[in-house]
Formats: C-alpha cells, structure tokens, sequence
C-alpha cells in the first residue's frame, strides 16, 4: 500500500506540473477572443425590461432581470449607455445587481467589494475571475442581447 500512494503522489504532482506548464504557455487559439457581432445570436429583450430600462435614466442604475437564453442578468447604465453581465460574483456566487456602479464605470460587489469592468466584465487585481458579459444593441427602439450563436442555430429543418 505504501508504494501505491507514493506512486499515485508521484502521478498526482506530474499532473499539477503538466496543468501549470499548459496555463502559462498555452497556444494563442486558446487566448481570451471578444465576441464578434457577426458570431451571435440578436433576442429581443422582454417587453417588461425594456420599460424598466425607460424608466431608469438616472446615471448607476443597475437592473436585474431573468432573460430568456441567457438566465440571469445584470443591466448597468454607465456615461448614457446600458451594459449587461451576468449577475453572478464569480468569487462566491452572489448577486451583483444589489452592488453599485463606480465612477470608473465598473459593477462592484456588494458582499466582498471586488468590481467587474462593463464592458469586458474583468476584475482589475486579478483576484477574481470575470464575469460574463454580453452586448446590446438598439434597433429600432428596442433592445437586443447577443449571445453566442448555438450550433442548432445554423441547422434548418
């Protein structure tokens, strides 16, 4: 028993080396891309957001919302244009609309204070991981979010 644990310790360690080689010299194809307009998918914001939304003028206004295909979103209204994240820390889990918009135009957590940028949802010290973020657009007075266009997407039955 006592060669088998010292073998599985041997194994175990050459893992985390392999792991630790592979994050710092990863291959560019696996480097952080933006979304691309041209690779989403438009969906209408609901009706019921998109009120809220022309309600909430005031600079800082933070809306949470459930948006179909999405879950669960944060909207954040920065220098006159809205932004939208996913309205979950990445530290813990916790909801971000209950936070407040920095004059830097970033989402801070309410619970540890950690804050995410709106448009690229990164947190500055590294710390933590960033929050999803999506774009909108208007078109013709309505709202639209992107997300990442599925593969079912380009099938046609």
């Amino acid at each position: 028993a006592k060669g088998l644990e010292s073998a599985l310790g041997a194994h175990s360690s050459t893992r985390k080396h392999h792991y630790m080689f592979f994050i710092r010299h990863r291959p560019k194809f696996l480097n952080f891309r933006p979304m691309k307009h041209d690779d989403l998918d438009w969906i209408p914001l609901t009706p019921e957001l998109q009120a809220d939304m022309a309600g909430q003028a005031a600079e800082g206004a933070l809306l949470a919302a459930r948006q179909k295909k999405v879950g669960e979103i944060v909207l954040a209204r920065y220098n006159g244009r809205w932004f939208a994240m996913r309205n979950r820390c990445p530290h813990q889990g916790y909801a971000l609309a209950g936070g407040r918009v920095t004059a830097e135009g970033r989402v801070e957590c309410p619970y540890h204070k950690f804050t995410f940028g709106l448009a690229d949802g990164r947190e500055p010290s590294g710390t933590c991981s960033a929050v999803q973020t999506f774009p909108l657009r208007e078109r013709d007075g309505q709202y639209e979010i992107g997300i990442n266009r599925s593969i079912w997407s380009f099938l046609r039955f």
